[in-house]
């Protein structure tokens, strides 16, 4: 059972305030402008979907489990339990949950390296540039 409360040394209170950073950022509106913190960013936001679809599978469970009786905890109960499982899903995707997050931030960055690269194909080609435009502006009619 230690396993389950302790986390990575030192790292904790980092983890918590750049993820309040990017909550905070999220509210506002604004995306970091590039670089590590981009990275980051995304990631955390990957983080975050896998959390959902967690807590999602979670809800499911709960519903067909049997918890009718004496001790079924009533509307406090079910507010309870949902912020508890709220909480339980965010841990399981910070600490790797089902490789879904990871997965997903994989594929966005590598799509992301593949769209700057022919980007970078495009502009250090100008005639590459220019077919392409024109084969875009061809029609049918």
């Amino acid at each position: 059972m230690a396993g389950i409360a302790t986390s990575r040394a030192g790292t904790a209170p980092a983890d918590r305030s750049r993820d309040a950073r990017w909550e905070f950022m999220l509210q506002a509106g604004r995306v970091p402008a590039g670089g590590k913190d981009q990275r980051e960013f995304t990631r955390y936001l990957c983080r975050q979907l896998e959390s959902t679809a967690i807590n999602g599978m979670l809800q499911v469970a709960r519903k067909s489990s049997a918890r009718d009786g004496l001790l079924s905890g009533g509307f406090a109960g079910s507010v309870f339990q949902g912020l508890a499982d709220e909480e339980y899903s965010r841990m399981l995707a910070a600490r790797g949950g089902f490789g879904l997050g990871d997965q997903l931030y994989r594929q966005m960055t590598t799509s992301a390296q593949a769209i700057g690269a022919y980007r970078r194909t495009m502009e250090m080609s100008p005639a590459a540039g220019n077919a392409a435009q024109g084969a875009s502006q061809k029609s049918d009619y």
